[in-house]
């Protein structure tokens, strides 16, 4: 395999160099083991080609075979973000916080782009919010990216095979909640074509057999004995213990959302009202949620313990 201008380095000494910078930046014991068998098995990809020294070539391969489906199949995109933090060690930077595969930007056709740009529009006129625009058109690069593929690059090219067969595809390749998700984001837009005059013909309805979530309930992934029992493992005697305490017992409690835990300052408690009040990042509203006598003693043993912290919610 070829080697990039990066050769010098040994794969190995970049595996040391993230597992002390993942310690160094406090993650827990359980994740980083999560993080070493995915180097594990990037050493084992490397060894099988016969290359013990890092390249670009090396990682963007690995990415290729193992890092696709796992996209989809690991909640924490496991192996694409430790290739990327690998990648930026060997280039002499310090590993960032967040990576996306989707970020990457797609080469739209003239046409495509402005059917784009006319769907962001319609969707601000209907006053969907910053964040839900931003995921639908998330959610459609990889229809986008397979049209620019099968040449279907404008709407007089758009036609149901190529719909059908990006709907397997997305069945093939993706979790059912993800896919999910994803037809939904594509019926919105298939919907839109036709309601905008942009296409006579309404391919949305190739996708009218969705489940209707309104007449299905999600099952509740634990039971209260359950919560009883992960709230019950919690160590409170550490500071930390008493965060991650009084952070499941409000998820558990009120339904908040991870980002919007992530994201709470001590001004969104309010004890006199038994309110939590905070705009909502999805909606951009603010929402309040009942903060109940337990859950507040939970987060007074926790403020009291790191009263000298300003956002006391942050990790």
């Amino acid at each position: 395999m070829k080697q990039s201008t990066l050769g010098t380095i040994a794969l190995s000494d970049l595996c040391s160099q993230l597992v002390a910078h993942l310690e160094s930046i406090h993650m827990m014991p359980r994740t980083i083991s999560n993080y070493n068998v995915v180097m594990r098995k990037l050493q084992q990809f490397a060894e099988k080609r016969g290359a013990n020294y890092y390249s670009d070539e090396l990682i963007n391969s690995f990415i290729q075979e193992k890092g696709v489906r796992e996209r989809f199949n690991d909640p924490g995109h496991m192996y694409y973000r430790t290739c990327r933090m690998i990648q930026d060690l060997a280039q002499g930077s310090v590993p960032r916080q967040s990576y996306s595969r989707h970020s990457t930007a797609i080469a739209l056709s003239f046409a495509w782009d402005d059917c784009v740009n006319k769907y962001k529009s319609f969707l601000s006129s209907r006053l969907q919010s910053s964040v839900t625009i931003k995921t639908k058109l998330e959610r459609l690069k990889s229809f986008f990216l397979f049209l620019m593929k099968a040449k279907v690059l404008s709407l007089d090219d758009l036609n149901p095979l190529a719909i059908t067969d990006f709907i397997y595809h997305a069945s093939q390749t993706y979790k059912p909640i993800y896919k999910y998700n994803l037809l939904q984001s594509l019926k919105d837009f298939l919907l839109f074509l036709h309601s905008a005059s942009l296409v006579t013909s309404n391919y949305g309805l190739l996708l009218s057999s969705l489940p209707n979530p309104g007449h299905s309930a999600l099952p509740t992934p634990y039971s209260i004995d359950e919560i009883r029992t992960i709230l019950g493992s919690v160590d409170r005697s550490t500071l930390m213990g008493k965060r991650d305490f009084a952070i499941i017992q409000m998820i558990a409690q009120t339904g908040i959302r991870a980002i919007d835990v992530a994201n709470l300052k001590l001004e969104n408690i309010c004890p006199d009202s038994h309110e939590i009040r905070f705009v909502q990042h999805k909606t951009g509203r603010m929402l309040s949620l009942a903060l109940t006598d337990d859950l507040s003693t939970s987060l007074y043993d926790y403020l009291l313990s790191a009263s000298s912290f300003s956002t006391p919610m942050s990790r």
